[in-house]
Protein backbone atom coordinates (compact mmCIF):
# COMPACT_ATOMS: atom_id res chain seq x y z
CA UNK A 1 0.00 0.00 0.00
CA UNK A 2 2.59 2.34 1.22
CA UNK A 3 4.72 2.01 -2.16
CA UNK A 4 1.40 2.72 -4.15
CA UNK A 5 0.97 5.80 -2.39
CA UNK A 6 4.83 6.68 -3.35
CA UNK A 7 4.03 5.61 -6.24
CA UNK A 8 1.33 7.63 -7.46
CA UNK A 9 2.47 10.80 -5.59
CA UNK A 10 5.64 11.10 -8.27
CA UNK A 11 3.04 9.95 -11.26
CA UNK A 12 0.54 12.67 -10.55
CA UNK A 13 2.70 15.61 -9.78
CA UNK A 14 4.49 14.47 -13.04
CA UNK A 15 1.51 14.26 -14.87
CA UNK A 16 -0.26 17.70 -14.19
CA UNK A 17 3.06 19.41 -15.04
CA UNK A 18 3.22 17.65 -18.66
CA UNK A 19 -0.62 17.50 -19.54
CA UNK A 20 -1.71 21.05 -18.42
CA UNK A 21 -0.34 23.46 -20.17
CA UNK A 22 -3.07 26.22 -20.74
CA UNK A 23 -2.01 29.19 -19.14
CA UNK A 24 -4.94 29.95 -16.78
CA UNK A 25 -4.17 26.22 -15.51
CA UNK A 26 -0.47 26.89 -15.00
CA UNK A 27 -0.57 28.16 -11.55
CA UNK A 28 -3.18 25.51 -10.28
CA UNK A 29 -0.88 23.08 -12.01
CA UNK A 30 2.13 24.05 -10.03
CA UNK A 31 -0.07 24.13 -6.82
CA UNK A 32 -1.27 20.59 -7.19
CA UNK A 33 2.25 19.24 -8.35
CA UNK A 34 3.17 20.81 -4.76
CA UNK A 35 0.62 20.15 -3.26
CA UNK A 36 -0.04 15.97 -4.12
CA UNK A 37 3.42 14.38 -2.46
CA UNK A 38 3.13 16.16 0.52
CA UNK A 39 -0.75 14.92 1.15
CA UNK A 40 0.73 11.31 0.39
CA UNK A 41 3.71 11.88 2.48
CA UNK A 42 1.23 13.26 5.57
CA UNK A 43 -1.10 9.44 4.81
CA UNK A 44 2.39 7.55 4.78
CA UNK A 45 3.32 9.05 8.16
CA UNK A 46 -0.01 8.53 9.94
CA UNK A 47 0.21 5.41 8.91
CA UNK A 48 3.91 5.27 10.09
CA UNK A 49 2.50 6.43 13.32
CA UNK A 50 -0.47 3.99 13.55
CA UNK A 51 2.72 1.11 13.27
CA UNK A 52 4.70 3.17 15.84
CA UNK A 53 2.12 2.76 18.24
CA UNK A 54 1.55 -0.88 18.19
CA UNK A 55 4.96 -1.47 18.36
CA UNK A 56 5.79 0.54 21.35
CA UNK A 57 2.84 -1.26 22.97
CA UNK A 58 4.73 -4.56 22.22
CA UNK A 59 7.78 -3.15 23.79
CA UNK A 60 6.60 -1.87 26.75
CA UNK A 61 7.96 -3.45 29.90
CA UNK A 62 10.56 -4.95 27.78
CA UNK A 63 14.43 -3.30 28.37
CA UNK A 64 15.59 -3.36 24.61
CA UNK A 65 17.96 -0.87 22.89
CA UNK A 66 16.79 0.56 19.88
CA UNK A 67 17.89 1.27 16.26
CA UNK A 68 16.37 2.63 13.30
CA UNK A 69 17.37 1.98 10.26
CA UNK A 70 17.61 4.30 6.96
CA UNK A 71 17.25 3.16 3.40
CA UNK A 72 16.21 5.20 0.63
CA UNK A 73 15.48 1.66 -0.83
CA UNK A 74 15.93 -1.76 -0.59
CA UNK A 75 15.71 -4.15 -3.65
CA UNK A 76 14.75 -7.83 -4.39
CA UNK A 77 17.82 -8.94 -3.86
CA UNK A 78 21.40 -7.63 -3.24
CA UNK A 79 24.63 -7.46 -1.14
CA UNK A 80 23.77 -4.59 0.76
CA UNK A 81 20.09 -6.19 1.65
CA UNK A 82 21.71 -9.36 2.95
CA UNK A 83 24.23 -7.56 5.10
CA UNK A 84 21.65 -5.25 7.15
CA UNK A 85 19.06 -8.03 6.82
CA UNK A 86 21.74 -10.97 8.88
CA UNK A 87 22.67 -7.56 10.96
CA UNK A 88 19.31 -7.13 12.13
CA UNK A 89 18.84 -11.06 12.90
CA UNK A 90 21.90 -11.37 15.27
CA UNK A 91 21.20 -8.00 17.14
CA UNK A 92 17.69 -9.03 17.48
CA UNK A 93 18.31 -11.95 18.80
CA UNK A 94 21.39 -10.16 21.19
CA UNK A 95 18.51 -7.99 22.89
CA UNK A 96 18.26 -4.74 20.69
CA UNK A 97 14.38 -4.12 18.53
CA UNK A 98 15.25 -2.92 14.98
CA UNK A 99 13.02 -0.94 12.55
CA UNK A 100 13.14 -0.05 8.53
CA UNK A 101 12.57 3.05 7.44
CA UNK A 102 12.61 3.58 3.32
CA UNK A 103 10.84 4.58 0.24
CA UNK A 104 10.19 0.96 -0.45
CA UNK A 105 11.53 -2.29 0.67
CA UNK A 106 11.21 -5.06 -1.54
CA UNK A 107 13.58 -7.61 0.37
CA UNK A 108 11.31 -10.46 1.79
CA UNK A 109 13.36 -10.91 4.72
CA UNK A 110 12.81 -7.82 6.00
CA UNK A 111 9.47 -7.94 5.75
CA UNK A 112 9.10 -9.71 9.36
CA UNK A 113 10.52 -6.18 11.30
CA UNK A 114 7.97 -3.36 11.64
CA UNK A 115 8.52 -1.12 7.96
CA UNK A 116 7.96 2.77 8.07
CA UNK A 117 7.58 4.50 4.66
CA UNK A 118 8.31 7.87 3.16
CA UNK A 119 8.78 9.76 0.10
CA UNK A 120 12.40 10.87 0.39
CA UNK A 121 12.17 13.65 -1.81
CA UNK A 122 9.70 15.73 0.21
CA UNK A 123 10.38 18.32 1.99
CA UNK A 124 8.69 17.01 5.03
CA UNK A 125 11.11 13.66 5.20
CA UNK A 126 13.36 15.77 8.04
CA UNK A 127 10.22 16.62 10.07
CA UNK A 128 8.17 13.25 9.98
CA UNK A 129 11.88 11.32 10.64
CA UNK A 130 12.39 13.91 13.51
CA UNK A 131 8.56 12.53 15.08
CA UNK A 132 9.45 8.77 14.31
CA UNK A 133 12.64 8.98 16.14
CA UNK A 134 11.09 11.50 19.07
CA UNK A 135 8.08 9.13 19.68
CA UNK A 136 9.96 5.79 18.85
CA UNK A 137 12.12 6.65 21.44
CA UNK A 138 15.08 5.29 19.46
CA UNK A 139 18.80 4.86 20.71
CA UNK A 140 20.50 5.01 17.25
CA UNK A 141 19.57 5.95 14.19
CA UNK A 142 21.61 4.49 10.91
CA UNK A 143 21.66 6.45 7.30
CA UNK A 144 22.50 3.26 4.44
CA UNK A 145 21.63 5.43 1.46
CA UNK A 146 22.57 4.38 -1.79
CA UNK A 147 22.13 8.15 -3.07
CA UNK A 148 23.73 10.70 -0.41
CA UNK A 149 20.90 13.39 -1.59
CA UNK A 150 18.71 12.84 0.73
CA UNK A 151 20.59 13.10 3.65
CA UNK A 152 20.89 17.51 2.38
CA UNK A 153 17.31 17.42 3.89
CA UNK A 154 18.53 16.16 7.52
CA UNK A 155 18.83 18.76 10.24
CA UNK A 156 21.53 16.92 12.02
CA UNK A 157 22.34 18.89 14.92
CA UNK A 158 18.48 18.56 15.57
CA UNK A 159 18.56 15.05 14.91
CA UNK A 160 21.34 14.13 17.29
CA UNK A 161 20.28 16.39 20.54
CA UNK A 162 17.50 12.83 20.19
CA UNK A 163 20.03 9.36 19.90
CA UNK A 164 23.20 8.63 18.25
CA UNK A 165 23.87 8.78 14.20
CA UNK A 166 25.74 6.62 12.34
CA UNK A 167 26.09 5.71 8.64
CA UNK A 168 26.86 2.24 6.57
CA UNK A 169 28.26 2.94 2.88
CA UNK A 170 27.66 0.04 1.32
CA UNK A 171 28.38 1.00 -2.80
CA UNK A 172 31.35 3.16 -4.60
CA UNK A 173 30.03 6.70 -4.15
CA UNK A 174 31.98 8.52 -1.61
CA UNK A 175 30.20 10.24 0.82
CA UNK A 176 30.74 14.26 0.60
CA UNK A 177 33.49 14.91 3.89
CA UNK A 178 30.79 17.74 4.80
CA UNK A 179 28.29 15.60 5.27
CA UNK A 180 30.39 12.53 6.79
CA UNK A 181 31.58 14.57 9.41
CA UNK A 182 28.21 15.45 10.94
CA UNK A 183 27.91 11.72 11.74
CA UNK A 184 28.56 10.29 15.32
CA UNK A 185 29.86 7.20 13.67
CA UNK A 186 31.07 5.92 10.40
CA UNK A 187 31.14 2.39 9.36
CA UNK A 188 31.81 0.99 5.17
CA UNK A 189 32.59 -2.61 4.23
CA UNK A 190 35.75 -1.92 2.61
CA UNK A 191 38.96 1.09 2.95
CA UNK A 192 40.04 0.33 -0.63
CA UNK A 193 37.66 1.42 -2.73
CA UNK A 194 35.37 3.67 -0.15
CA UNK A 195 37.40 6.56 1.11
CA UNK A 196 35.37 7.93 4.50
CA UNK A 197 37.21 10.07 7.03
CA UNK A 198 37.67 8.27 10.49
CA UNK A 199 35.47 5.31 9.44
CA UNK A 200 35.84 1.94 10.55
CA UNK A 201 36.17 -0.81 8.18
CA UNK A 202 33.47 -3.42 8.95
CA UNK A 203 34.15 -6.38 6.04
CA UNK A 204 31.53 -8.99 5.43
CA UNK A 205 31.01 -11.78 7.34
CA UNK A 206 29.79 -15.52 7.37
CA UNK A 207 26.28 -15.55 8.06
CA UNK A 208 26.33 -19.52 9.13
CA UNK A 209 28.64 -21.89 10.53
CA UNK A 210 31.16 -23.15 7.82
CA UNK A 211 30.20 -26.70 6.97
CA UNK A 212 32.39 -28.51 4.26
CA UNK A 213 30.01 -30.71 2.32
CA UNK A 214 31.63 -30.21 -1.50
CA UNK A 215 34.00 -32.88 -2.89
CA UNK A 216 35.15 -33.55 -6.41
CA UNK A 217 32.43 -35.97 -8.18
CA UNK A 218 33.14 -35.13 -11.99
CA UNK A 219 30.99 -32.38 -11.87
CA UNK A 220 29.86 -30.55 -14.80
CA UNK A 221 27.53 -27.16 -13.72
CA UNK A 222 28.77 -23.98 -12.80
CA UNK A 223 26.31 -21.66 -10.96
CA UNK A 224 26.73 -17.85 -10.89
CA UNK A 225 24.67 -16.16 -7.80
CA UNK A 226 23.76 -12.93 -9.48
CA UNK A 227 20.94 -10.49 -9.97
CA UNK A 228 19.96 -10.38 -13.60
CA UNK A 229 20.30 -6.85 -14.87
CA UNK A 230 22.56 -4.16 -17.32
CA UNK A 231 25.04 -3.25 -14.64
CA UNK A 232 26.14 -6.79 -14.13
CA UNK A 233 25.69 -7.78 -17.82
CA UNK A 234 29.96 -7.86 -18.15
CA UNK A 235 30.29 -10.10 -14.91
CA UNK A 236 27.28 -12.23 -16.42
CA UNK A 237 29.28 -12.52 -19.92
CA UNK A 238 32.00 -13.31 -18.79
CA UNK A 239 30.59 -16.26 -16.86
CA UNK A 240 29.19 -17.73 -19.91
CA UNK A 241 32.60 -16.90 -21.89
CA UNK A 242 34.46 -19.07 -19.31
CA UNK A 243 31.78 -22.19 -19.22
CA UNK A 244 32.08 -22.21 -22.86
CA UNK A 245 35.76 -22.19 -22.86
CA UNK A 246 36.31 -25.43 -20.01
CA UNK A 247 32.88 -27.14 -21.44
CA UNK A 248 31.32 -26.44 -18.00
CA UNK A 249 27.23 -25.85 -18.39
CA UNK A 250 26.78 -22.80 -17.08
CA UNK A 251 23.92 -21.88 -14.55
CA UNK A 252 22.50 -18.61 -12.78
CA UNK A 253 20.47 -17.82 -9.84
CA UNK A 254 18.99 -14.54 -8.97
CA UNK A 255 16.04 -12.20 -10.46
CA UNK A 256 15.98 -11.16 -13.82
CA UNK A 257 15.55 -7.16 -13.39
CA UNK A 258 16.37 -6.23 -17.15
CA UNK A 259 14.34 -7.63 -20.29
CA UNK A 260 16.18 -5.33 -22.72
CA UNK A 261 17.73 -6.71 -26.51
CA UNK A 262 21.48 -7.26 -24.75
CA UNK A 263 20.81 -9.27 -21.96
CA UNK A 264 18.56 -11.55 -23.44
CA UNK A 265 20.63 -11.87 -25.44
CA UNK A 266 22.79 -13.50 -22.98
CA UNK A 267 20.63 -15.47 -21.75
CA UNK A 268 20.18 -17.09 -24.58
CA UNK A 269 23.19 -18.97 -24.17
CA UNK A 270 21.97 -20.49 -21.43
CA UNK A 271 19.03 -23.39 -20.83
CA UNK A 272 16.57 -21.93 -19.75
CA UNK A 273 16.46 -24.77 -16.90
CA UNK A 274 19.59 -23.38 -16.19
CA UNK A 275 17.63 -20.19 -14.85
CA UNK A 276 16.94 -20.71 -11.21
CA UNK A 277 15.62 -17.41 -10.19
CA UNK A 278 16.14 -16.45 -6.63
CA UNK A 279 17.18 -19.30 -4.20
CA UNK A 280 17.94 -19.60 -0.62
CA UNK A 281 21.74 -19.55 -0.99
CA UNK A 282 22.27 -21.86 2.16
CA UNK A 283 20.23 -24.49 2.13
CA UNK A 284 21.02 -24.41 -2.20
CA UNK A 285 24.59 -24.95 -1.42
CA UNK A 286 23.95 -27.52 0.95
CA UNK A 287 21.90 -29.89 -1.11
CA UNK A 288 23.29 -29.26 -4.59
CA UNK A 289 27.27 -30.21 -3.59
CA UNK A 290 27.14 -33.48 -5.99
CA UNK A 291 26.14 -31.31 -9.10
CA UNK A 292 27.73 -27.93 -8.62
CA UNK A 293 31.58 -27.92 -9.78
CA UNK A 294 32.18 -24.55 -8.92
CA UNK A 295 30.04 -21.27 -7.41
CA UNK A 296 30.74 -17.97 -9.78
CA UNK A 297 29.99 -14.42 -8.45
CA UNK A 298 31.21 -11.24 -6.29
CA UNK A 299 30.70 -10.00 -3.15
CA UNK A 300 29.07 -12.25 -0.26
CA UNK A 301 28.94 -14.98 -2.84
CA UNK A 302 32.73 -16.10 -2.87
CA UNK A 303 32.83 -15.86 0.96
CA UNK A 304 29.28 -18.19 1.43
CA UNK A 305 30.57 -20.45 -1.49
CA UNK A 306 34.07 -21.30 0.47
CA UNK A 307 32.27 -21.88 3.37
CA UNK A 308 30.39 -25.00 2.25
CA UNK A 309 34.09 -26.10 0.74
CA UNK A 310 33.14 -25.25 -2.70
CA UNK A 311 35.31 -23.67 -5.39
CA UNK A 312 34.55 -20.35 -5.61
CA UNK A 313 35.04 -18.26 -8.58
CA UNK A 314 35.48 -14.24 -8.56
CA UNK A 315 34.43 -13.18 -11.86
CA UNK A 316 35.72 -10.02 -13.47
CA UNK A 317 33.95 -7.37 -14.74
CA UNK A 318 36.13 -5.95 -16.82
CA UNK A 319 36.73 -7.04 -20.47
CA UNK A 320 40.15 -9.17 -19.19
CA UNK A 321 38.06 -12.60 -18.69
CA UNK A 322 41.40 -13.72 -17.86
CA UNK A 323 41.38 -11.92 -14.49
CA UNK A 324 38.75 -13.94 -13.24
CA UNK A 325 39.75 -16.00 -10.14
CA UNK A 326 39.23 -18.99 -7.79
CA UNK A 327 39.70 -18.21 -4.36
CA UNK A 328 43.03 -19.95 -2.57
CA UNK A 329 44.29 -20.39 0.71
CA UNK A 330 47.07 -18.06 -0.88
CA UNK A 331 44.85 -14.99 -2.74
CA UNK A 332 42.37 -15.38 0.25
CA UNK A 333 43.26 -12.43 2.56
CA UNK A 334 43.88 -10.18 -0.73
CA UNK A 335 40.39 -10.46 -2.31
CA UNK A 336 38.37 -10.61 1.48
CA UNK A 337 40.17 -7.27 1.36
CA UNK A 338 38.50 -5.97 -1.76
CA UNK A 339 35.11 -7.84 -0.85
CA UNK A 340 35.81 -10.33 -3.47
CA UNK A 341 35.24 -7.61 -6.34
CA UNK A 342 38.12 -7.59 -9.02
CA UNK A 343 37.56 -3.66 -10.51
CA UNK A 344 39.08 -1.70 -8.90
CA UNK A 345 41.90 -3.88 -7.29
CA UNK A 346 45.39 -3.87 -8.10
CA UNK A 347 46.52 -6.25 -10.90
CA UNK A 348 48.82 -8.39 -9.04
CA UNK A 349 50.28 -12.39 -9.40
CA UNK A 350 46.81 -13.08 -7.21
CA UNK A 351 44.49 -12.70 -9.57
CA UNK A 352 43.87 -15.12 -12.84
CA UNK A 353 44.26 -18.79 -11.93
CA UNK A 354 41.11 -20.00 -14.36
CA UNK A 355 43.68 -22.95 -16.23
CA UNK A 356 45.50 -24.12 -12.86
CA UNK A 357 42.13 -25.08 -11.67
CA UNK A 358 40.82 -26.71 -14.88
CA UNK A 359 44.05 -27.85 -14.72
CA UNK A 360 43.92 -29.49 -11.33
CA UNK A 361 40.46 -31.12 -12.34
CA UNK A 362 42.54 -33.79 -14.26
CA UNK A 363 44.35 -35.44 -11.97
CA UNK A 364 42.00 -33.80 -9.02
CA UNK A 365 44.35 -32.43 -6.95
CA UNK A 366 42.02 -29.33 -5.76
CA UNK A 367 42.99 -28.54 -2.47
CA UNK A 368 44.22 -25.49 -2.83
CA UNK A 369 40.84 -24.45 -4.15
CA UNK A 370 38.84 -25.86 -0.99
CA UNK A 371 39.27 -23.80 1.90
CA UNK A 372 39.53 -25.46 5.10
CA UNK A 373 36.91 -24.33 7.72
CA UNK A 374 39.08 -23.50 10.29
CA UNK A 375 40.61 -20.94 8.79
CA UNK A 376 37.28 -19.28 8.15
CA UNK A 377 35.99 -18.51 11.47
CA UNK A 378 37.77 -14.98 12.29
CA UNK A 379 34.83 -14.16 9.52
CA UNK A 380 32.31 -15.23 11.64
CA UNK A 381 29.31 -12.75 12.19
CA UNK A 382 30.16 -12.84 15.91
CA UNK A 383 33.74 -11.11 15.37
CA UNK A 384 32.06 -8.86 12.81
CA UNK A 385 28.97 -7.58 15.43
CA UNK A 386 31.32 -7.72 18.29
CA UNK A 387 33.19 -5.23 16.59
CA UNK A 388 29.93 -3.30 15.33
CA UNK A 389 28.00 -3.16 18.56
CA UNK A 390 31.24 -2.20 20.82
CA UNK A 391 32.11 0.83 17.73
CA UNK A 392 28.23 1.83 18.97
CA UNK A 393 28.57 2.16 21.86
CA UNK A 394 31.88 3.94 22.36
CA UNK A 395 30.91 7.04 22.10
CA UNK A 396 27.16 7.62 22.98
CA UNK A 397 26.34 10.48 24.46
CA UNK A 398 26.47 11.43 27.91
CA UNK A 399 23.64 13.44 27.30
CA UNK A 400 21.03 12.98 25.37
CA UNK A 401 17.38 14.37 25.72
CA UNK A 402 14.83 11.69 25.61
Amino acid sequence: MTVVLIFFSILFGSLITVFVTKKYFKKLAQRLTQSMPSFFNASMQAENLRKLELWAKDLQGLDKKKILYIVDYFGITGGAETRVASQIKYLQSHGWECCLLSQYNMYSPLFSITNFHLNFSEHSLCEYLFEIVKKGNFDCVEFIFKDWNHIKKIDFDNLKTTCRVGCFVCNMTDLPDAYANKFDYRITFTNNTIKLPNAVCIRNWLRFTPENCWKFNNQKNALLISRIDLEKLPTIKNFIDICEKYAIAPMIAGPILDHSPKVRKQLSRIPPENLLSSINTMEFLKHNHNSILFIAGVGQVPLEAISFGYPALVVTHKKEVELSTFVTIDNLDFLYRWNFVIRKCPITSSLGNLDAFFESLNDQSLSKFVIPTEDLERFSIDTAMREYLTHIHSSFPTEITK
